[in-house]
């Protein structure tokens, strides 16, 4: 996947696909995070 934050729906579920495959988990969040915290890795390790 290159460094590209934006990508269109055409790629997306390759990129989501290749991203399984590979044995990762995606997720959704959403919010302010500017200052990480102890309560913003729990959150993000139970996603």
């Amino acid at each position: 996947m290159d460094s590209n934050k934006i990508v269109d729906r055409s790629n997306i579920k390759k990129i989501i696909s290749g991203l399984q495959n590979e044995g990762k988990k995606i997720v959704f969040t959403n919010g302010c995070f500017d200052i990480l915290h102890a309560g913003h890795i729990r959150y993000l390790n139970e996603a």
